[in-house]
């Protein structure tokens, strides 16, 4: 079965970038031959190496998606180690990557009475003044289908203090 590969290599600045085209062709015929089957490439430009590597410290930086067998990839490593003009190179997997679902579940509704609402739970009793001994009562007495206006008209007295 054909897998999907990436082979990012690196061109040493020596070589101009009018000449990096025929360097890109002779990896890309080696790759062909090996019995690969090039998907994309792309030039990622001349960039500044992380450290120098024979005296070199800037290089163009291509980027080759290809399809080929596994037991093809010792043979490609093997002839792009003979090639001069391609300072580094590295074949990995290509990986898929897959955006994660960002839609949230809708909420779940809450049961009325869980005794830490605004109405009559601990925030109500501490803000009003009363004791502990009454936020029991006044728990007990708080009627879950009260409607809209009478919350409402709770809520603007709350705030008011």
């Amino acid at each position: 079965m054909m897998k999907k590969y990436e082979i990012l290599y690196i061109i040493p600045s020596p070589f101009t970038e009018a000449e990096a085209p025929a360097i890109q062709k002779n990896v890309n015929k080696i790759l062909e031959d090996g019995g690969a089957k090039i998907i994309s490439e792309s030039n990622l430009g001349n960039k500044k190496l992380a450290y120098t590597i024979k005296t070199i410290k800037r290089g163009f930086y291509i980027l080759t998606t290809f399809e080929g067998e596994r037991e093809v990839l010792a043979n490609i490593e093997q002839k792009l180690k003979l090639i001069p003009e391609v300072l580094r190179f590295q074949i990995t997997e290509a990986v898929e990557y897959k955006m994660p679902d960002t839609k949230r579940p809708p909420r779940k509704a809450r049961p009325a009475s869980t005794g830490l609402s605004s109405l009559g739970g601990p925030a109500s009793t501490v803000l009003s003044g009363t004791t502990a001994n009454k936020k029991g009562d006044e728990m007990a007495e708080a009627n879950p289908e009260e409607d809209l206006k009478t919350i409402d008209d709770k809520i603007d007295e709350l705030l008011k203090l």
